[in-house]
């Protein structure tokens, strides 16, 4: 697990600054000041590990900053190498990894470096734009922001969890998220397709065969001997063998092992026409054990299908009126919610991820940026998951506080939230830089040390 992460002579940091990461952190501070620096430099080092580059290429997240002189300090007159640090381990003990990186970038190989990439590969990344997809396809599962509804779809417990939080007190319009999965032809269609054959006999013929080279082993081995020439001449290069002998019995080897199921449909009919008599029953009893060994495959599959949700292959999403039961494009939701909900999807659906959102607060209702402050808090207490947040909320920050107060005073809250789960940072530019700045969270809800620049003067300068 990444516990830490610094970065020096990285766009606006030039020194190394560190920032930790607690179940919630939440990064501060005027605009250009590299908050978002701060939060898409975990893009670049994944990049770096996975990719092998620095700059950004059609492999990179759609929120990688771009070019190697993008990144560094001071762009084209900048010099020397980026400086990444990163903390791994628990609550027991931590390992700590540096690397110095320039372009072109050499490989990075060892145990830490694969150590770091196994940790950054489970970054979820939201950016400022966040899509709420009308539709779900297999092709979308691997794509940024996409996954979480995936695993929506293919939870109805989540689903429900989720459904029921949109008819919570915080919203005013109440709606349903509804998916309309589409199946691939399903193990009970190929089962029916399978028992309604119209050439029942010629089947019976075709399986009689196959059993008949499943048992024989003598004659499985005198029909591949028969074909193995035109195998060979057709599919095995004399360069490969020490001689003829040798690549003819590996034709037939070969044949053995598989080929010969196409040949059983093929000869089957020609063999059945020469069987005595007194060979057709135990030859057709054969076929028929062979062909409820399939069926019975099949009934298998059946149930398997009926019991997982997950097969679908795509699906439309789509939101329900609790009232009138009307059918809401995701497009017609509003865009404030439809920014908020592919957050609300991630929380309810990810487990045990570094989730960094930039802005969550972006085109919200205050009401709600408070609803969200007590989502990442229950997402990241209940399911393993820890935010990284950029954002100037005030009202989140303040909801993230009280939780912490009313944990302190025994309260009854939602979960639980102490001091040590929470980093509240600063990042204060200046002229040689700018430093990240920690402020330590008390029991009650408060700053052991002042705010920089003091705590939102802005409000309180429209106030008073």
């Amino acid at each position: 697990m990444l516990t830490e992460f610094g970065i020096g002579n990285y766009q606006a940091f030039k020194t190394l600054q560190r920032v930790p990461l607690k179940p919630i952190t939440l990064v501060f501070g005027p605009n250009s000041a590299g908050k978002s620096a701060l939060l898409r430099s975990l893009l670049v080092a994944r990049h770096a590990l996975l990719n092998g580059m620095l700059s950004k290429n059609a492999e990179a997240h759609e929120r990688h900053p771009g070019g190697f002189k993008n990144i560094l300090r001071g762009g084209e007159q900048g010099h020397g190498p980026l400086l990444f640090e990163f903390t791994i381990g628990d609550k027991h003990s931590n390992q700590k990894l540096s690397f110095e990186w320039k372009e072109p970038l050499q490989p990075t190989e060892g145990a830490g470096a694969d150590a770091a990439c196994q940790c950054l590969k489970q970054i979820e990344y939201h950016g400022p734009q966040r899509p709420v997809p009308d539709k779900i396809t297999l092709d979308d599962k691997g794509k940024p922001g996409f996954n979480s509804w995936w695993n929506l779809a293919s939870s109805p417990r989540l689903l429900k969890r989720f459904n029921d939080w949109l008819q919570s007190e915080a919203f005013a319009n109440k709606y349903r998220l509804v998916f309309d999965r589409y199946y691939p032809q399903s193990s009970l269609e190929r089962l029916e397709a399978r028992l309604n054959r119209e050439n029942s006999v010629q089947d019976l013929v075709e399986y009689g065969f196959m059993g008949k080279l499943d048992g024989d082993a003598d004659f499985r081995r005198k029909l591949a001997e028969e074909e193995a020439e035109p195998f060979a001449d057709a599919f095995l290069s004399s360069e490969d063998f020490a001689d003829e002998q040798s690549r003819i019995q590996a034709a037939v080897e070969q044949l053995e092992g598989g080929v010969l199921e196409d040949e059983a449909f093929r000869l089957g009919p020609r063999y059945y026409e020469d069987l005595e008599s007194e060979d057709i029953e135990g030859f057709f009893v054969g076929a028929l054990n062979r062909a409820f060994r399939e069926v019975s495959g099949e009934v298998n599959r059946v149930h398997s299908d009926l019991s997982l949700a997950q097969h679908f292959t795509q699906a439309d999403v789509f939101f329900e009126d609790s009232k009138s039961k009307a059918r809401v494009p995701t497009s017609n939701i509003g865009f404030g919610i439809s920014q908020m909900l592919p957050l609300a999807v991630s929380a309810f659906a990810t487990k045990d991820r570094l989730v960094v959102i930039e802005q969550p607060e972006l085109h919200v209702h205050p009401a709600l940026q408070c609803e969200l402050g007590d989502i990442f808090i229950c997402s990241a207490m209940e399911q393993g998951n820890r935010y990284l947040i950029e954002t100037h909320s005030e009202h989140l920050i303040l909801r993230v506080l009280r939780r912490i107060r009313e944990t302190t005073a025994g309260e009854d809250v939602p979960v639980r939230i102490t001091p040590e789960d929470v980093a509240v940072l600063y990042v204060k530019p200046g002229p040689d830089g700018s430093e990240v700045i920690e402020l330590p969270v008390t029991p009650d809800g408060d700053f052991s040390v002042p705010w920089p620049d003091g705590f939102f003067p802005e409000r309180a300068k429209e106030l008073f």
